[in-house]
């Protein structure tokens, strides 16, 4: 007779510690740079998993990374080298194929904002909110759905400066969408559709 099946839960990823890693490896070829994807989501507040660091970087520093990182690596279709480290991986993600503008554009205005979160001794800057929405509405996932219904819920979020930058990167058709998305989240900002207008 055979018994279950016994496979092992998997144990917390250190995404602290890859962060930092990045970080530090970003500093040390010099520019700005982004933290993104899940991490920043959870900078903001939502607790959700991910099994990797995201980043955005210019085409590059992405190259120079590449050059001065000792571990496996391979390249990103959207733009972008994902570096392997024995925890998680760390993507540096350029986006030069499509949106190479709005990354670099958010890449500046993480600058200005001066949002930061400490992983391991080491100081992040975080993506503003507002590029954040247009980053998860260029990935149309169900993960990044439920990422903006969180994000379209911050009060915090500049509604009007996030419907701009998704119209002026993404689509007018999109930035529409994200209306619509907005507006099931209850926000009172967001523009209605042309045959709900009195």
């Amino acid at each position: 007779m055979t018994g279950p099946t016994i496979k092992k839960l998997p144990s917390p990823v250190d995404l602290p510690a890859v962060a930092a890693t990045g970080a530090r490896l970003l500093k040390g070829i010099g520019g700005s740079f982004a933290l993104i994807g899940g991490v920043a989501m959870q900078a903001y507040g939502l607790d959700r998993y991910t099994k990797d660091v995201d980043f955005a970087v210019r085409e590059a520093q992405g190259a120079a990374a590449l050059a001065a990182w000792t571990g496996a690596s391979h390249p990103l279709r959207i733009g972008g080298v994902s570096l392997t480290t024995d925890v998680a991986a760390i993507d540096l993600i350029d986006r030069r194929v499509h949106l190479r503008a709005l990354f670099e554009e958010a890449i500046d205005a993480t600058f200005r904002a001066g949002f930061v979160i400490e992983a391991d001794g080491e100081e992040i800057p975080v993506v503003p909110l507002e590029y954040l929405v247009a980053m998860k509405l260029a990935s149309p996932r169900h993960k990044d759905e439920v990422d903006l219904d969180f994000l379209l819920s911050r009060p915090a979020l500049d509604y009007a400066k996030a419907r701009d930058i998704v119209d002026r990167h993404l689509s007018f058709v999109t930035a529409r969408h994200l209306d619509r998305l907005a507006r099931i989240a209850g926000r009172t900002d967001a523009r209605r559709d042309y045959d709900e207008e009195e």
